[in-house]
């Protein structure tokens, strides 16, 4: 059975980060000059950190899940027939995340299909199509977006905003990390070589103004401050950089013709320290890595 895996959790991905091929640098250039962009579009760069411990206490609980339909009934003898239809109605909307089959073989049927879907897109959808839900078949689903991807005020500072529009399904589990930040009403990444390229985002990750005016990342499934833009951000990946051909001509109109990155869904890595403050400390080695060897004695003066 194919199973959609659950989020990372980003204090695991920090815990790795050392030993992973991300994208971040331990050690950035000197704070750079703030400057007001162009025409008023922003650069946020180095910012100061927001009071996490603060935000942490003050956020609201989350709202109820979406509930997953569980089957209910037997399967019918044209199950086969009724699984493939779901598959293709889900695939031809790329809502398809996994599915798990009855059984291997060539007659096996779905009797889950996992969709990148919130439950209430799914319900909007089999309404207006008149079509009835299989109970046979488990249909699991994911978080609703309850937050704007960007506010008004927001947009008003920035000019393009770089994230894909399809929900995230499954994703790699690896530590990456960099610095995201925004120049002159473009966002950037650099990368652990200290190049730069353009940012994209996932689906679940929002732009908003706090209330110090500084710009911030907010998930649109809780409305939580994720991050501050301009920190460095840890996030779970690598993902693919799904851009269609008229997304990135906007972009590099918007911003020129730089590398696109993915960036995926991420959060300030002080963020995590302040709720884990663990991992400030240094992991100890391995019981079996064997001692660095000792340098070589200088050689002896006459």
């Amino acid at each position: 059975m194919i199973r959609r895996l659950a989020p990372v959790a980003i204090a695991l991905a920090l815990a790795l980060s050392s030993c992973s091929p991300g994208t971040g640098s331990d050690t950035d250039p000197a704070p750079e000059t703030e400057e007001a962009g162009g025409a008023g579009f922003a650069t946020q760069i180095d910012p100061p950190l927001p009071d996490y411990a603060r935000l942490i206490e003050a956020r609201p609980e989350i709202a109820a899940r979406n509930v997953s339909i569980e089957p209910l009934g037997e399967p019918p003898p044209d199950a086969k027939s009724i699984g493939d239809l779901w598959i293709k109605r889900l695939e031809s909307r790329d809502a398809l995340d996994g599915v798990g089959f009855s059984e291997a073989g060539p007659e096996a049927f779905a009797r889950l299909l996992d969709t990148r879907m919130s439950r209430r897109d799914f319900d909007a959808w089999v309404k207006a199509n008149g079509w009835d839900v299989p109970r046979h078949i488990a249909f699991h689903f994911i978080d609703a977006l309850s937050f704007p991807d960007v506010t008004a005020e927001a947009r008003s500072r920035i000019r393009y905003w770089p994230a894909q529009s399809g929900r995230t399904g499954m994703q790699k589990m690896a530590a990456w990390h960099g610095k995201v930040f925004v120049r002159d009403g473009c966002f950037f990444v650099r990368k652990y070589d200290g190049s730069e390229s353009l940012a994209w985002f996932l689906a679940e990750t929002g732009l908003d103004v706090d209330d110090e005016g500084f710009l911030v990342l907010r998930d649109r499934r809780t409305g939580w401050i994720v991050a501050r833009v301009g920190e460095k951000m840890t996030w779970a990946g690598p993902n693919a950089l799904k851009i269609t051909p008229s997304q990135k001509a906007e972009l590099y109109a918007a911003c020129g013709e730089h590398p696109v990155a993915s960036v995926g869904n991420p959060e300030s890595e002080e963020s995590v320290m302040v709720r884990y403050p663990h991992l400030r400390e240094p992991m100890p080695p391995h019981p079996g890595t064997p001692p660095a060897p000792s340098p070589p004695a200088a050689p002896a003066s006459d």
